[in-house]
């Protein structure tokens, strides 16, 4: 997957691919935030979203619509397939990533949106191919309720499509005057079943935005806005808008908020990491000193050693900003799900920091996706110490560490931003990440030896 832009605030013509565990770094109001939340909800447009789907259709696949309604048959060879898919599906993404460009005020249509997706052919194709598969909807069309059926067959690496009657001793012929209808209704049902064929195996990205303090303490209290301008507007009307903005914040933002709201929801769901890698949620624990517990429908915590709970509104602020981190990791974590965090050092002391890479490193091996913004030299110099680790034997490992933590290089990218010239323009740079020299720091490099240098100043005189 390659994601690009033209421009993403001062963050200029960026070029990102993932991998395992991804990291950006560089100074304050240089863009970071706002590459990380296009790369969250193009990710997140790739997933399934049925609601997003069923009321629109592709103009990629007319012709096939029309092939369907005529033929009542059609079959897609590998290539057909893979390309249709991937036009869709990188569709998908953009429409996804659309509110975020409006809300940074790039007034484009989707035709001149300022961001790209690319999906490699090979995923798709690994996905499609993966085992043979069927599936179908019903269409109610001017001739009657049909099913669109779409088989892919895994030895043969192609597709068909087909119309069938769901009644089978009914006929499935289609008057002319409803083909228009009836075309526009086959073109969606083929975007969804070839649609979830590849969308349907990626779950969801998770975000924990900068702002997941906040949204723990006053979620509820801007809950309460909402609802009383809702009320104002069902008796005022839109003039009860007057002065209001219809984006607060980022759709990303609004997604954290969404996801905080259903927490009490999922409190019943156990994540693979609770029977798989127990050890990453006690490393988690570790860092809480303590554990988050439900009653009466309250969010509260009990820190070790105490006898009871209290309050998340009265806990420090390092416990409410791991608080949303930690149910994620025990009620809703996923297996190749993307986990995206917005300063995970925030709050933190150096110790935990140190701890939160180890955390970072341990989920990356246990298959979540990583992507953390970070002004955190502790984080990333705990990574590059990770990946050094590499070359050591593993059961010889300093004191504190676990082969669970230990990183291979190619499953790390570290990229940064950097003004350029004598404006407020920055372009993205990757560093090099070696198992000799772990990862290359020239973002926190110059501020470090001045500071140094000072202090040696100030102590030798």
């Amino acid at each position: 997957m390659q994601i690009s832009a033209s421009e993403l605030g001062p963050l200029v013509n960026p070029h990102w691919s993932p991998s395992n565990l991804n990291v950006i770094a560089g100074p304050n109001g240089s863009g970071k935030t706002y590459l990380a939340h296009a790369i969250y909800l193009l990710i997140k447009g790739l997933s399934w979203n049925p609601q997003r789907a069923v009321f629109q259709t592709a103009s990629v696949l007319d012709d096939l619509a029309l092939q369907l309604v005529d033929n009542k048959r059609a079959v897609l060879d590998r290539d057909e397939l893979v390309s249709l898919v991937k036009t869709l599906v990188e569709q998908q993404a953009l429409q996804s990533a659309w509110p975020f460009m409006n809300y940074l005020k790039s007034n484009s249509d989707m035709a001149d949106l300022p961001l790209r997706i690319s999906v490699d052919e090979n995923d798709i194709e690994d996905v499609l191919f993966k085992s043979s598969q069927r599936r179908s909807i019903p269409v109610k069309t001017g001739a009657g309720e049909v099913q669109c059926v779409l088989e892919i067959s895994a030895s043969e690496r192609n597709a068909t499509l087909a119309l069938s009657s769901l009644d089978q001793d009914s006929g499935t012929e289609f008057p002319d005057g409803s083909i228009p209808t009836d075309v526009r209704q086959i073109n969606r049902c083929i975007g969804i079943l070839l649609g979830v064929s590849f969308s349907g195996t990626v779950p969801p990205p998770y975000i924990l935005s900068a702002e997941r303090t906040g949204i723990s303490l006053f979620q509820q209290d801007i809950d309460y806005g909402r609802s009383l301008l809702v009320e104002e507007f069902r008796i005022e009307g839109e003039k009860a808008l007057n002065g209001v903005s219809s984006a607060i914040w980022s759709p990303a933002i609004e997604d954290n908020f969404n996801t905080f709201r259903s927490l009490n929801r999922k409190r019943n769901n156990r994540s693979f990491l609770v029977d798989e890698h127990p050890e990453i949620l006690r490393l988690f624990d570790a860092m809480v000193s303590g554990r988050f517990v439900e009653s009466d429908g309250e969010f509260k915590f009990a820190p070790d050693g105490a006898t009871g709970s209290i309050p998340l509104t009265s806990t420090s602020s390092t416990v409410r900003a791991l608080f949303e981190l930690g149910e994620f990791l025990r009620h809703s974590a996923k297996k190749g799900q993307w986990l995206i965090i917005d300063e995970p050092e925030l709050n933190l002391h150096p110790h935990n920091q140190i701890l939160m890479g180890r955390l970072l490193a341990a989920l990356s091996n246990a298959g979540l996706k990583i992507l953390v913004t970070t002004h955190s030299d502790y984080i990333v110099r705990e990574l590059s110490i990770l990946v050094m680790l590499k070359q050591r034997d593993q059961i010889a490992l300093p004191d504190g560490y676990a082969s669970e933590y230990v990183l291979s290089p190619e499953s790390v990218r570290v990229d940064y931003t950097e003004v350029e010239g004598d404006s407020r323009r920055f372009k993205l740079h990757s560093v090099d990440v070696t198992v000799e020299d772990g990862i290359a720091t020239p973002f926190f490099d110059e501020a470090i030896r001045k500071q140094n240098d000072v202090f040696e100043e100030v102590m030798w005189g």
